[in-house]
């Protein structure tokens, strides 16, 4: 009877680890809803998973109505081509067609444009590829034709076009990019390589604009044609004196462009013909540009909403909305407003940005990730991060205007990160090792120093100063100045007078040199919490045994996306020992 119960026992142990296992899983399902901010009334949702470093998100224009009918692609960097159903399945469409085939691992260069024929059903793919004959980086290209001029789940054949660019040298962050078809013709960028004066030397491709028939052969209208019966890279520019192109979109029969450059990158209209100046320099890229982003944010993909659209409000007709990727180097959000998506609203009559760009949404986690492409689609638009999130898989975001949405995120409900770097604060202070070295560190000495000082009193003889100053500004902040004077000396007076110098430094101290920024006082205190926290935590360090054993605990326990399969492998592992066990007791019973 005891051997009974003991396994009874055992058995409801295991389907509570079971149980608390999956909870766990489908908590952690939408935790990625917090990594990500978008403005009010919108709202994101996962339309799709399953990608290994996606880089572009491509629609059919006119999708056929039944389930299994072609949506869009999906190009992968290393390689592969995924198309997607109507009802969401996703499909390997193409692969394996690189010359020399990718590492598993991580690398900046690869497969990186992509651009449908609607009228053939033929899909262009850019890539780049380490040539192991010459040691060198190669820039490519590749048709995946069809037969019934359909967009399917699998290419009839294919074409490759690699002698255009045979005898140039491309390179990891510098390589052929997006393309762009416009009616019959098929428009490329292709980055500099590694040598920045190719950029000027129309004889290469590089740093340049290609615009090809969509058989991969030249117009003769080109610019710099030359009817000599011999193919060069002169015969299919149509642009050059570009560093870097990432986003080509053509509207309304005119082509547009997003260009990274070093330390400022640009936007432009793309013209027949035209030098756009890049020299090696940042002047050079400023000197021929529509809108000059400083400091860089490494602007990627763009697209805009037609105005006989209805997927989003008629205000965001006719603006183009913009990737902003940032390098792939440090967690969180970007501090200087890239891993975002911005709108950019451009007067197409006169050739001129109307008004400063500002945020759909944004990326608020503090993983590594990396927005580099987004695209229209039928019910919203659709934006690819670089990166797996905690589940361990790529994935395809959709935006979508739901005014009625409880989306957990919205841009007005910034956190205190993404607060400080939209307010600039790193380029004077240093915050976690990071920014400016203009102003002080704000770390545990100026949290100290600032506690010694509302604590003394110089500071009870200061505000009595200013409060015999009688005007309107220093009768404005009286409250404030005596709700921090009459505080306890505790983290709440600390965070008092945080709350109230982040919004008005000159509050207590006429000479205060900070400037005034225009946020609530939500938001003031939100900083000043933040600020607090990091200026606090590290005073005291827990050496306990106890602590040291957790920390040894906890390397060996697998990261969040990977925990539900130790589970899984625990339980297993559990049932099949108990199987024993019954077993043994069963054989010995019938003896």
């Amino acid at each position: 009877m005891t051997t009974v119960k003991n396994i009874f026992f055992l058995i409801i142990s295991l389907l509570i680890l079971n149980s608390i296992a999956y909870s766990n899983e489908d908590v952690n399902s939408q935790e990625w809803k917090n990594d990500w901010s978008i403005l009010k009334g919108f709202s994101l949702t996962k339309d799709t998973t399953g990608y290994q470093y996606p880089t572009i998100i491509k629609f059919v224009e006119n999708p056929g109505s039944n389930p299994n009918d072609a949506l869009y692609y999906v190009l992968e960097l290393q390689g592969k081509v995924k198309v997607i159903t109507n009802d969401r399945t996703v499909y390997t469409f193409a692969e394996n067609f690189l010359p020399v085939p990718l590492k598993e691992t991580f690398d900046p260069y690869g497969a990186a444009g992509m651009c449908l024929d609607s009228e053939s059903g033929d899909i262009f793919v850019t890539f780049s590829y380490f040539d192991d004959k010459s040691f060198t980086q190669k820039n490519a290209m590749i048709k995946f034709k069809t037969n019934s001029k359909v967009f399917g789940l699998k290419p009839s054949s294919e074409e490759l076009f690699l002698d255009l660019f045979a005898n140039e040298v491309a390179h990891g962050d510098h390589q052929i990019g997006p393309c762009e078809v416009l009616d019959d013709q098929l428009f490329v960028s292709v980055g500099y390589g590694n040598d920045k004066s190719e950029s000027q030397n129309i004889k290469t491709t590089l740093g340049s604009i290609l615009r090809m028939k969509l058989n991969f052969e030249p117009f003769d209208d080109n610019p710099f044609y030359l009817n000599d019966n011999i193919k060069t890279a002169e015969d299919y520019i149509w642009a050059y004196g570009v560093r870097n192109v990432f986003g080509l979109k053509s509207f309304e029969g005119r082509l547009f462009a997003t260009e990274n450059g070093g330390n400022i990158d640009r936007f432009n209209e793309i013209k027949k013909g035209e030098n756009y100046l890049w020299d090696g320099t940042d002047w050079s890229v400023a000197a021929r540009a529509d809108y000059i982003f400083s400091p860089s944010v490494a602007p990627v993909q763009l697209d805009i909403m037609d105005q006989e659209s209805s997927i989003f409000p008629t205000k965001y007709n006719r603006k183009f909305f913009v990737a902003l990727s940032g390098l792939p180097a440090g967690n969180g959000p970007g501090r200087q407003g890239e891993r975002s998506v911005i709108m950019l609203d451009y007067d197409m009559n006169n050739n001129r940005i109307n008004s400063p760009p500002s945020y759909f949404m944004k990326y608020s986690g503090s993983g590594l990730q990396l927005p580099v492409n987004l695209s229209f689609g039928p019910d919203g638009l659709y934006i690819l991060p670089l990166f797996p999130d905690n589940s361990g898989e790529g994935f395809v975001l959709k935006a979508e205007y739901s005014p009625d949405s409880l989306y957990p995120n919205n841009l007005s409900n910034r956190t205190a990160k993404e607060l400080i770097n939209d307010l600039g604060c790193m380029q004077c202070h240093e915050i976690e090792g990071k920014g400016g070295q203009y102003a002080k560190v704000l770390d545990v000495k100026a949290i100290k120093s600032i506690n010694k000082r509302i604590n003394s009193q110089e500071y009870i003889d200061q505000v009595e100063k200013i409060d015999a100053i009688n005007n309107q500004f220093t009768n404005k902040y009286r409250a404030a100045r005596h709700e921090v004077l009459d505080a306890p000396p505790t983290k709440q007076k600390t965070l008092l007078w945080l709350s109230s110098y982040i919004r008005e430094p000159k509050f207590d101290d006429l000479q205060a040199k900070m400037p005034k920024f225009d946020i609530t006082e939500d938001e003031s205190m939100r900083i000043a919490k933040y600020l607090l926290k990091i200026g606090t935590e590290n005073q005291t360090t827990d050496n306990s045994f106890l602590n040291q054993i957790r920390y040894k605990v906890l390397l060996w326990i697998p990261e969040l996306r990977y925990r539900h399969i130790l589970f899984t492998f625990i339980f297993g592992i559990a049932f099949t020992i108990l199987g024993l066990f019954i077993y043994r007791r069963i054989i010995k019973g019938s003896k």
